[in-house]
């Protein structure tokens, strides 16, 4: 039997108590049985962790190289750093000339893509079984040869520019989502940044301030690969070895932060923001939430299931469906490595009163808080979230990243199916205990977000910003390794 077969034949045999017998206010739903993600670790001396989740079945082979870099990261004056690398490392090397990759991944018929949190960037590609040399080298080449000159620095930090101006500026909620929640959902803390950054920072930047960061943060010791799919083994371990073995890490060490201490939000408080191109207001609460690895992350989750995930959801329910207070609403609890948030959101009706679709989401926060769940609101919520997982598990690069994300974020490759185990043990109980516990009223910071022309006279455009101070994060030494530079054609590797 395939994983897949496999998966989806203990998805329907854990659905069979649905089909007759009682309802669910009187028995509980079997637990669904999971297969364990399979995969094998080994380090290289020079740090670099190799996993390796091999699947005969699959038609493709999918690469994941996850860096222990992101917006958390990036230096003092320098917001937005990280993800600036996540585009100039995927562009030209010493013998790979700019755009070359992106060009080898189309013509095998394969794609790939990065992204940039604020514990992590990654670089991934799925192509079929028989580039996976060319694949690993281009890894290679971008670990141990990358090409950070002016042009290239110019050209990405134009691209980001643009995707900060068309995904934030741009659209009517942008600057609402990355910004002003972002900004007011930590106060010390090192998530305090958007991981996108600053058109100002960026600007402010120089050749000599990348080179920087480059060798301060990117070696061998702060990667994790990841290899997914049809391979084999013996072949990826020679391979990897032929590819990475010699990489060495620059003599200097990775720069540290020592964290600040987070001081307790004990009083609410209420930010009004104002921007322009925004058609109907917005709500919003943010309370402190809990770091990825907590032993309450389980039972959050399945709050926030039963609070907004799909139409049946608590808070559709109220405030679209039936009220039509707002046009959505949601709930979201974030979690990084070393912090999260819980914040819920939503968009006023058109001819709704603000205060009215305030009052219906604080109605349904403390409705959580003051009364259990039902049993058939808990079962769907961990049915539906466990059911999330098993499809992402069905194919090799969804298992991939549930896996990257897991060693980034909670440094436990087994956090997946520990977290799943732990979801479907999640009780009423908890559900209602963690309500308590977290949407405290004390530490919540309201929002609300207006349009330009409702912004009062001699209110400022950054009215929104957090008043507690940002932290200062690290100045990294200046780069001291030779430029690398692209070489000639006729003396460069063949790919």
């Amino acid at each position: 039997m395939t994983r897949t077969a496999a998966l989806l034949g203990a998805s329907l045999l854990a659905l069979a108590p649905f089909a007759a017998g009682p309802s669910l206010a009187q028995t509980a739903p079997a637990p669904i049985v999971v297969p364990p993600l399979e995969y094998t670790h080994r380090e290289l001396a020079n740090g670099l962790d190799v996993y390796a989740m091999p699947d005969p079945s699959a038609g493709t082979v999918t690469v994941t190289l996850w860096y222990d870099v992101g917006g958390k990261d990036d230096p003092q004056g320098r917001s937005g750093f990280a993800h600036l690398f996540e585009h100039i490392l995927s562009r030209k090397t010493v013998n790979l000339p700019y755009g070359q990759i992106s060009t080898m991944v189309e013509n095998a018929g394969g794609s790939r893509n990065a992204s940039t949190g604020q514990d992590f960037t990654n670089y991934y590609e799925t192509v079929p079984p028989q580039y996976l040399e060319r694949i690993l080298w281009t890894h290679a080449e971008r670990m141990a040869r990358p090409v950070v000159d002016q042009a290239v620095f110019e050209a990405e930090r134009s691209i980001v520019k643009e995707e900060l101006r068309q995904r934030v500026l741009a659209p009517p909620y942008g600057r609402f989502q990355r910004f002003v929640i972002g900004d007011n959902s930590f106060d010390e803390s090192i998530y305090r940044r958007s991981v996108i950054g600053s058109i100002e920072e960026l600007d402010s930047a120089v050749i000599e301030d990348a080179r920087a960061f480059h060798e301060a943060y990117y070696r061998p010791a702060t990667a994790t690969m990841i290899v997914s799919g049809n391979f084999d083994p013996a072949e990826l371990n020679r391979l990897v070895d032929q590819y990475f073995a010699d990489i060495r890490n620059p003599d200097r060490p990775v720069p540290v932060l020592e964290r600040p201490v987070e001081t307790p939000r004990t009083s609410p408080r209420l930010v009004d923001a104002y921007a322009p191109n925004v058609p109907l207001p917005a709500v919003g609460v943010i309370y402190p939430g809990v770091p990825a690895d907590h032993p309450d992350s389980a039972a959050l989750e399945v709050m926030s299931a039963i609070l907004s995930r799909g139409e049946s959801s608590r808070l559709h329910q109220a405030l679209v469906y039936e009220s039509q207070l707002a046009a959505n609403a949601g709930l979201g609890v974030g979690s990084n490595e070393e912090d999260g948030s819980i914040v819920a959101t939503a968009i006023v009706a058109r001819g709704k009163a603000i205060g009215d679709v305030e009052a219906a989401l604080d109605a349904e926060l403390a409705r959580m808080r003051d009364e259990p769940v039902t049993a058939a609101e808990l079962a769907e919520a961990r049915m539906e979230i466990v059911a999330g997982e098993l499809r992402q598990r069905e194919t090799a690069s969804g298992r991939a990243f549930i896996l990257g994300r897991a060693i980034v974020s909670e440094n436990d490759p087994k956090a997946p199916d520990e977290n799943l185990a732990a979801i479907q043990a999640v009780t009423a109980a908890d559900v209602q205990r963690v309500a308590r516990t977290y949407l405290n009223d004390q530490a919540r910071v309201s929002l609300r977000y207006q349009d330009e022309s409702a912004r009062p006279a001699g209110v400022p455009e950054d009215s929104w910003r957090n008043p507690a101070p940002v932290p200062t994060f690290v100045t990294v030494p200046p780069a001291v390794l030779p430029a690398n530079e692209l070489l000639p054609e006729d003396q460069r590797m063949a790919p």
